[in-house]
Parts: C-alpha cells; structure tokens; sequence
C-alpha cells in the first residue's frame, strides 16, 4: 500500500470550542491508482488532504506514504516530502500574480533538485500556448 491512514482523528480549538473534524479516518490507496474524497461542505476533506500533505498536525492516528510513518518529522523532513514524494495542488493556487506561466514555473524550477523539462511540463499541464498569460488570466481549473 502507498498510502495508508490509520485511525486519523483531528480537531480545532480547545476546552468547550474544540471541534473533532476527523473521527478515526481509515485510508488505503495503492501507488498508481486514482481515488476521490467526496463529501457535503465542512465534513474534512480538505483537512484530511492537508494532513496527507503534512500541513496540519494530527492529534492521533498515523498516515504512512511509501512505508514511512509522516509522524515526528519536522518541516523541513515534511517539505522535502511533499517535493519528492507527493503531488499537492492548492484548492487556492499561489502563484505570483506579477509573473506570468512562464515565468511563475522558471521559479518554481528553482525549488527542486530534479525539475521536469520546461516544454514538457507546459504539455502536461495543457499551458503550451499561454505561456505569456498571467495568473489573473487564466480559469481556476
């Protein structure tokens, strides 16, 4: 299994404004494939993808990519995890709103060892063309 979560529980606040979001979530998804996380607005499904992506911080539970447990690693463990071993689109996107396609994935190219080949990456993502667009252009999808 690629990706298992075990028992994952998650909440906000403290004292009487604590709010459990995830209640003993349990999760296998298997390297390769395709899975969908549906649910009514509010239920935790954007809480339980910032957890996968180590940008929350579980209350109890485990989550394991590739055999390794996220449990204990530090940000800069957790950010070299989401460069290397995961893919991780913002519901928001942050993209500098001053530089255009082009220029937003030269920086990105910057933040990581093994980058992909500019001409293939604008194909994979259906840019090839509106290289020269900026953010403010382009539909959110």
């Amino acid at each position: 299994m690629y990706l298992q979560v075990t028992n994952l529980k998650k909440s906000y606040g403290t004292g009487e404004g604590r709010q459990e979001i995830l209640k003993g979530v349990n999760l296998a998804i298997e390297k390769g494939s395709t899975a969908s996380i549906v649910g009514s607005s509010g239920c935790g499904k954007s809480t339980l993808l910032n957890c996968i992506g180590g940008l929350e911080v579980i209350d109890d539970g485990d989550i394991q990519v590739g055999g390794k447990s996220l449990k204990g690693l530090g940000k800069r463990e957790l950010g070299a995890y989401r460069r290397d071993s995961i893919g991780y689109i913002f519901q928001f996107f942050n993209l500098l709103p001053d530089l255009n396609v082009r220029d937003n994935i030269r920086v990105a190219e910057r933040l990581t060892d093994k980058p992909m080949e500019y001409g293939a990456l604008l194909d994979q993502l259906g840019l090839a063309g509106i290289e020269r667009k900026y953010p403010n252009q382009l539909s959110g999808g």
